[in-house]
């Protein structure tokens, strides 16, 4: 069993070489350079989100429109001098119109948009890179999948001085002919204090016609 997980490890870890090697890194600005940009208490976040196709082509090997979700690049930034940052990814929230759902709990399974069509939430973002292996050639499953998971936020603590960053997929519904809002709650929890800060985003998404 030992010699089956050291093989494992490393058939991971070359498959993570090979996506490395063949999709560039997203080009990561510091958090004051973006519109999305917030600060409290000494720390900063700021989100893009990335809506063109030919950018998610680019860097992830795949285009996420057609599957319903948008791949938002988050910024954290420690310019405090003494309190350390705790992002858990499990507490990030989004929702489309008015409602909120939790990033990563895998019980969530979906919710209503106001228009009435049903989303993937939580579930669905946990494991966002299996529900592309239909829609990729077989040859490129593995390293589109574990590219997708390498550029993906973690949980992660921030120490003064320091910075990270990374993806959340955010389920934004199938295109259509309407613009569609969410909502993106990120809270941050303070290790010096009881304090926890929550960053919240509003987004709008463009209709892109009736596509199937």
């Amino acid at each position: 069993m030992r010699r089956i997980g050291v093989v494992l490890s490393l058939t991971l870890l070359q498959a993570s070489q090979s996506a490395a090697q063949k999709f560039p890194d997203y080009p990561v600005l510091s958090a004051s350079q973006y519109s999305s940009c917030q600060t409290k208490n000494g720390i900063r976040m700021a989100i893009e989100p990335v809506n063109e196709g030919d950018k998610q082509k680019k860097y992830f090997g795949v285009k996420f429109e057609s599957q319903g979700f948008l791949p938002v690049l988050v910024v954290l930034e420690n310019a405090s001098e003494s309190s350390s940052a705790l992002l858990r990814r499990d507490l990030v929230t989004y929702g489309i119109g008015d409602n909120q759902s939790k990033s990563g709990g895998a019980g969530d399974i979906s919710a209503k948009s106001k228009t009435g069509e049903t989303v993937a939430v939580a579930g669905a973002v946990a494991f966002l890179p299996a529900m592309f292996i239909g829609a990729i050639m077989v040859a490129r499953a593995t390293e589109v999948k574990q590219n997708i998971l390498v550029k993906e936020l973690r949980s992660q603590t921030i120490a003064p001085g320091k910075a990270g960053c990374g993806f959340l997929y955010v389920p934004v519904g199938k295109p259509g002919t309407e613009k569609r809002k969410f909502r993106l709650n990120v809270p941050l929890s303070l290790d010096d204090s009881q304090e926890t800060l929550v960053f919240t985003f509003d987004l709008e998404v463009q209709g892109g016609g009736n596509k199937k």
